[in-house]
Formats: C-alpha cells, structure tokens, sequence
C-alpha cells in the first residue's frame, strides 16, 4: 500500500532517498554502538527493554544452516525504500513503451 501511494518522481529523488537511508541505517546499527555501547535499533527492534516480542516493524528470518539457532532481523524500511526505487523503474520502464512507435 506503502508502495502505491508514495511515488517517487525522479531517479535522481529515489537514488538521494536510498542513499540518506543506507548511511542512517550505517549509523544508527554500527555506529550507534560507539556512544552508547550498543546498537540502538538492534535494542529498539527486538524490543529488549520492555520484555515484549517487540515493534511489529521486523521481519525475522530463521537461518538455516546455523547449528546454534537463531534469526536474522530486516526492518521493514529495508525493504520499502528499496521497493520505491524498483517502483519507480517499472513506472518509467512502462511510460517508455507506451511512447515507444515502431513505425
């Protein structure tokens, strides 16, 4: 729904829009850890301070072949900033062909 109604209008938009999103991401899981001794949106996406399951912004993924168990976490930002640039590819990609004549 996300995807629909947020539209990106240029590449340029969607490529500074991905970029500012890597870098926060950067920050705030590796980075984060140098001030305050461990990572904030680790912390804050599994919800470790208040004993819940946590926020209902992550996916977790059971690893496969791990023999100790566990999971990967993606939060959801993950993968909609992503899809707003794949969005606005198939828009364009669209636009291209309906003006495209062979003749």
């Amino acid at each position: 729904m996300f995807l629909q109604i947020i539209r990106v209008p240029n590449l340029k938009v969607g490529t500074v829009l991905l970029s500012c999103a890597f870098l926060y991401d950067i920050f705030w899981v590796f980075v984060s850890k140098l001030w305050f001794q461990e990572s904030v949106m680790i912390v804050v996406a599994r919800g470790d301070k208040i004993g819940e399951d946590g926020i209902p912004m992550l996916l977790k993924i059971p690893r496969m072949f791990d023999p100790w168990g566990g999971y990967n976490i993606i939060g959801f930002g993950d993968i909609i900033v992503p899809g707003l640039l794949v969005a606005f590819s198939l828009r364009f990609e669209q636009s291209s062909h309906d003006d495209y004549c062979p003749l």
